[in-house]
């Protein structure tokens, strides 16, 4: 769920915008003390949540809710999260590992960055 960039987009916005970061899925990792040490002056201001696992019955509402889905892990192979941002309706920006520079055609329904380079995620995002 968590990667150092997140917090630098965060830190970096200007527009004054919300960020809502959803996940792990069970049994996975949650983000550790660092991430909350690094985030607690937007978490107390409501600027930014972290929402933990949500049921995959409410994801359709999480997707409508948003206004574009970031994914910037190389690690997925399949694509399903995009694929469900996708038919959501939410512009993507994703990193170009595994199946993902397949579903997202830069400058149509999203845009790619280059993967394991880093800081490309926050210059393309």
């Amino acid at each position: 769920m968590w990667v150092p960039q997140e917090e630098k987009a965060v830190r970096e916005s200007r527009d004054g915008g919300l960020s809502d970061l959803a996940g792990p899925g069970r049994g996975r990792r949650a983000p550790g003390p660092a991430v909350h040490e690094a985030l607690a002056p937007w978490l107390a201001t409501g600027r930014v949540a972290l929402r933990g696992h949500v049921p995959w019955e409410a994801m359709p509402a999480e997707y409508a809710a948003g206004d574009i889905f970031l994914f910037p892990s190389s690690l997925e192979t399949q694509g399903l999260a995009t694929l469900e941002a996708m038919a959501a309706g939410l512009p993507v920006v994703a990193v170009q590992a595994g199946a993902l520079p397949e579903l997202v055609r830069d400058g149509e329904s999203g845009i790619t960055a280059p993967a394991k380079v880093h800081g490309s995620f926050i210059v393309f995002s």
